[in-house]
C-alpha cells in the first residue's frame, strides 16, 4: 500500500512541476518559428524580434542582462520587451531617434542616436542650490574620469571621479552610460548637468539647475 501512496505523491509532484513549466512557457514564449508574415509589427501587435528570424532570435531567453550570473524573470522580461521595440525599428515604424531609451542598447551600432557634447571648460557645480565645487570637463559626450576642484579657476588641489558624463537631460546621460559601460548601468545625477554611471536604477527627484561655465 505504501509504495502506491509514494507513487501517487510522485505523480502529483510531477503534475505540479509540469503546470509551473507550462505557466513559465506562457510568460516567456519559445523563440519558435512562426508563419511568414505573422511576425510583422505592421499587422501584428505581438510581433517581436526575439522570434526565430528576428534580429534578436536566440538571445531573449538566455541573456544575463544585469550580469548577476542568474537568468531570471528580470532578464527575460527586459529582452522580450526590448525585442518588441527592436522589431518596430527593423520595420521602419520607430526611427532610432524615437526609440525607447531604456532599450537603446539592442539597436545596431550605426543606429545610436547622436548626443550633443558639452564644451570643455571649468564648470561650477550646484549642490542643493549652493555652489560648492568646480569641475574641469575635458569636453565630449562619453563617460570619463574628471577632476573636481575647490577653486573657480579649476586650479590647485583636486580629486578624481570616475564614470562621469555631461548631458543636458537625464535621458541623454543614461544613453551614454549604457552605450559606453553596459546596458545594465543607469545614470544618476551628480550635480548640475553631470551624472554618475551606476549599477542600480536611482529613485529620481527634482534636480538642481544646469551649470554655468566659469572659464575655458
Amino acid at each position: 500500500m505504501k509504495p502506491l501512496i509514494h507513487l501517487a505523491i510522485i505523480l502529483i509532484l510531477l503534475m505540479v512541476a509540469g503546470l509551473v513549466s507550462a505557466q513559465e512557457a506562457d510568460l516567456y514564449p519559445l523563440e519558435e518559428a512562426i508563419p511568414a508574415g505573422v511576425n510583422d509589427p505592421r499587422f501584428n501587435e505581438n510581433a517581436n524580434a526575439c522570434y526565430i528570424g528576428g534580429t534578436m532570435s536566440g538571445k531573449c531567453n538566455n541573456t544575463d542582462v544585469n550580469d548577476d550570473n542568474v537568468i531570471d524573470d528580470f532578464d527575460r522580461d527586459w529582452m522580450w520587451t526590448a525585442g518588441w521595440h527592436r522589431i518596430r525599428y527593423d520595420f521602419g515604424l520607430t526611427p532610432s531617434d524615437s526609440f525607447d531609451n531604456a532599450y537603446e542598447t539592442v539597436l545596431p551600432e550605426d543606429a545610436v542616436r547622436p548626443i550633443d557634447s558639452m564644451s570643455a571648460g571649468c564648470y561650477e557645480l550646484i549642490f542643493e542650490g549652493e555652489p560648492e565645487r568646480y569641475i574641469l570637463w575635458p569636453g565630449g559626450n562619453n563617460a570619463q574620469m574628471i577632476q573636481l576642484f575647490f577653486r573657480d579657476t579649476c586650479e590647485g588641489p583636486f580629486f578624481f571621479f570616475e564614470n562621469v558624463v555631461a548631458a543636458e537631460t537625464y535621458e541623454a546621460a543614461d544613453l551614454i552610460c549604457k552605450r559606453d559601460l553596459g546596458k545594465h548601468l543607469y545614470a544618476e545625477r551628480f550635480a548640475s548637468s553631470f551624472y554618475y554611471c551606476v549599477y542600480y536604477r536611482p529613485d529620481f527627484t527634482t534636480y538642481p539647475p544646469a551649470p554655468s561655465s566659469t572659464g575655458e
